[in-house]
């Protein structure tokens, strides 16, 4: 086994089956396929849990809503960058810049 073969360890979350089928649709062997095709192979598949290996490349998908965001993608279900709405400040909002910041963000 080589050094890098050593570092490449694979994390396995594991999620709620039925809140991924109620997200997804039946986790039948069609989209078995398609987690696998993901990038994070189908380790095991209980009544109440699904099992998924994840490279160490993809700390995103290591919660529940990671892979939710980035599986809905690459379904090409829910594509796009999120928008996110901006408030205006409270009133009397100060923002206070530290002096030693000032050579790098004047």
């Amino acid at each position: 086994m080589s050094r890098n073969q050593r570092c490449l360890k694979m994390a396995v979350v594991i999620f709620n089956k039925k809140q991924f089928e109620k997200d997804f649709g039946k986790l039948d062997e069609e989209m078995q396929n398609k987690i696998s095709m993901f990038g994070t192979p189908v380790e095991a598949v209980t009544e109440d849990q699904l099992h998924l290996e994840v490279f160490p490349n993809r700390p995103d998908i290591l919660s529940y809503q990671g892979f939710k965001r980035a599986f809905l993608a690459f379904l090409e279900k829910k594509t796009g960058l999120k928008t996110y709405s901006i408030n205006k400040p409270e009133k009397d909002y100060d923002v206070i810049i530290d002096n030693s910041v000032n050579d790098v963000r004047p």
